[in-house]
């Protein structure tokens, strides 16, 4: 680990960049203490992230799951639109070809033979080009955190040659935690502890943590503090996970947010809905609710971007108010949700939903600055949306 962590963190000569929303703790330790001595760089908005990369050309990148979503997206929508005999042909094989080294290593057995060679060549020919047009051809590092990210978000791209590296921290312990290492990264996984940390998991599946940058407790604030940190030190973090046999950390949920139906059933609501999203492109955020109740449903917005280009070609007005209502999109989330309902066991599955007329921010009373939803102050704020979900 120490070994993988130097190597990346080694300056190059070019900057690494992180992206907003980040928490400011993820981003100031991502642009001083991981770069090594090369430079650095933020973009000012998360719409203008991807489009500065090739003026950055980082060699380690941080980016929220939904950035990459959206990148995915958008290399989806160039291929689709393709029209050139030639470049349609091109554009669709290689992807094939992505698809199929991205689910290799996914289950960890790279391609052979055939297989292989057929790659390499897709690679020199068009997927070396996406990954320089995107500016993350020189990219060492690509890391993803504040949330969880869909399993196929990562196959994709390590198809593409990008191996995203999952991480976990939280502002208690000074940022980062866990980090997944290049090279030995565990999809699904947010890595072993970093060194000068230890980690465990409590009889009710809470994980714990301590370590020389566990924060000594919250400002002026002894009660929260006796809480959070225990008599031996160990933070408790709220984040209910398992430590498998070469101490990879897998983070199942947020202890507090769990769905406990009305038959008993455990559930995880961002499993369902990170599910959910990657079949959903006209989504930007999807909020499963079901505790307590019968079955779930989920409460949707629009994606600006995605929702501009449905609107363009609809002939209508981008106004989430007009779209919320429409047929067509409604139609489009519908066959979203089914297609990711597919992946779902039944009891998971979101039996109906609602798309709200309003696009929303980061740092507002619904999302946190790093895009994790509210869940509280949803529920309290869409009541009369959620009920009738259940009584139509």
């Amino acid at each position: 680990m120490r070994r993988a962590w130097s190597r990346c963190t080694s300056g190059t000569g070019s900057p690494p960049s992180s992206r907003p929303p980040t928490s400011p703790t993820a981003r100031r330790r991502s642009t001083s203490v991981w770069r090594g001595g090369s430079g650095s760089a933020t973009s000012p908005t998360r719409r203008r992230s991807p489009p500065a990369l090739p003026d950055a050309r980082p060699t380690i990148w941080f980016a929220v799951p939904r950035v990459w979503e959206k990148i995915k997206m958008g290399i989806e929508a160039k291929v689709a639109a393709a029209e050139s005999p030639v470049k349609k042909k091109l554009g669709t094989g290689a992807p094939a070809m992505a698809d199929k080294q991205g689910a290799a290593l996914l289950a960890g057995e790279p391609l052979r033979g055939k297989d292989a060679a057929q790659y390499r060549l897709a690679d020199k020919l068009v997927l070396s080009k996406v990954r320089a047009a995107l500016g993350l051809d020189e990219l060492r590092w690509a890391r993803s955190g504040a949330a969880a990210i869909a399993p196929e978000t990562l196959s994709f791209f390590m198809g593409l040659g990008i191996d995203v590296c999952e991480i976990w921290g939280m502002s208690e312990i000074a940022g980062a935690g866990t980090i997944n290492p290049p090279g030995r990264a565990k999809v699904g996984t947010v890595g072993p502890a970093l060194p000068g940390f230890e980690m465990k998991i409590a009889d009710d599946g809470e994980l714990l943590f301590r370590g020389d940058c566990v924060m000594p407790g919250y400002r002026g604030d002894p009660d929260k503090t006796a809480e959070a940190i225990d008599a031996e030190g160990w933070l408790h973090t709220g984040d209910v996970g398992t430590i498998d046999a070469d101490g990879y950390l897998t983070i199942t949920d947020r202890k507090k947010e769990l769905i406990i139906s009305s038959a008993g059933k455990n559930m995880s609501p961002s499993n369902i809905e990170n599910t959910l999203k990657v079949t959903t492109p006209l989504a930007a955020t999807i909020v499963v609710v079901g505790d307590a109740r019968p079955y779930n449903v989920a409460l949707v917005t629009p994606d600006p971007d995605a929702a501009a280009v449905f609107a363009e070609r609809a002939g209508v007005t981008a106004d989430p108010a007009v779209l919320a209502e429409h047929p067509a999109l409604i139609a489009e989330i519908d066959k979203g949700i089914t297609a990711g309902n597919a992946k779902l066991s039944h009891v998971e599955q979101v039996k109906k939903f609602a798309v709200l007329p309003e696009y929303w921010a980061p740092g507002s009373d619904v999302l946190t600055p790093t895009l994790k939803v509210r869940r509280k102050p949803i529920s309290d704020r869409y009541s009369a949306e959620i009920e009738a979900l259940y009584r139509g």
